[in-house]
């Protein structure tokens, strides 16, 4: 993974503007420049044991899959899920919902968009004392893949190559919620790498299938209001990047919050 480290807004700007919306590449913000590059499913705090085994971090998976399920259905919420019923791909649809609004998954966001992921690396109030991170992805359509409906169901124990799936979005709903939801999927253009399960707590950046393509370009704390004044001045700054909440949202909070909590002795009531 190529690196830079920047002091000033003028620096930083510089290999911003290296990196442009065409597709070519993907971007992602962290807004804290000690975290891992890895997805949600791998960031239980509480006792990591549980990825000692390949079994149990799939276990909790396909728990956290189902219970967000029937979270949607017993609510019925499913009018305000992109999700296509009976289709191939429609246990894919649940994965990326379930990403979207919340829910820990083995997808790693991405954005087609890299003021949408500047935004994320700087705006969130409770890291504004922590260094950033700004991250390319450079040239990924070669791992691009469609995938046959048998490895779609039950665990995902099949897959065994990462790759990118475009997220889902649909803006005709009539629900001003779903729509407003669904707006900030669509602005921030997702992309999700799946990430198979023996690396599922592996740094992407240590990974020789795509270390190479990365490039992070560190953001100094003092530079991240500078770097907000910056997307408003350009029109770049969404403010309603986090609007459009609904009650989607909510179930799934619940559901990361237990799973955080998760220790290995409870996986089997979980």
């Amino acid at each position: 993974m190529k690196t830079f480290k920047t002091s000033s807004l003028e620096q930083f700007l510089t290999e911003f503007g290296r990196f442009c919306n065409s597709g070519d590449c993907y971007f992602r913000g962290q807004p804290n420049a000690i975290w891992n590059i890895t997805p949600s499913l791998a960031r239980n705090k509480t006792d990591e044991t549980i990825y000692n085994k390949i079994e149990d971090i799939e276990k909790i998976e396909e728990k956290l899959l189902t219970k967000f399920k029937e979270k949607v259905s017993d609510n019925d919420l499913e009018n305000i899920m992109s999700i296509i019923p009976n289709s191939y791909h429609e246990s894919w649809q649940w994965m990326m919902g379930g990403q979207h609004y919340g829910l820990p998954t083995r997808l790693l966001d991405f954005s087609l968009d890299k003021y949408t992921a500047l935004q994320f690396a700087v705006a969130e109030l409770q890291y504004l004392n922590n260094d950033g991170v700004f991250i390319v992805y450079s040239n990924p359509n070669f791992i691009q893949e469609d995938v046959e409906s048998p490895v779609l169901r039950g665990p995902f124990k099949p897959i065994n190559k990462s790759f990118f799936i475009q997220s889902i979005s649909n803006l005709k709903k009539d629900n001003n919620e779903y729509r407003l939801s669904e707006r900030r999927k669509f602005v921030q253009g997702s992309k999700f790498l799946y990430r198979e399960t023996s690396k599922l707590r592996e740094c992407l950046s240590l990974d020789n299938n795509h270390s190479h393509k990365l490039t992070k370009i560190d953001i100094p704390k003092e530079l991240k209001l500078s770097l907000i004044e910056y997307l408003i001045d350009e029109k770049q700054f969404a403010f309603d990047i986090y609007a459009g909440e609904n009650v989607i949202d909510y179930y799934a909070a619940i559901l990361k919050n237990e799973f955080m909590n998760l220790s290995k002795e409870k996986i089997d009531e979980f």
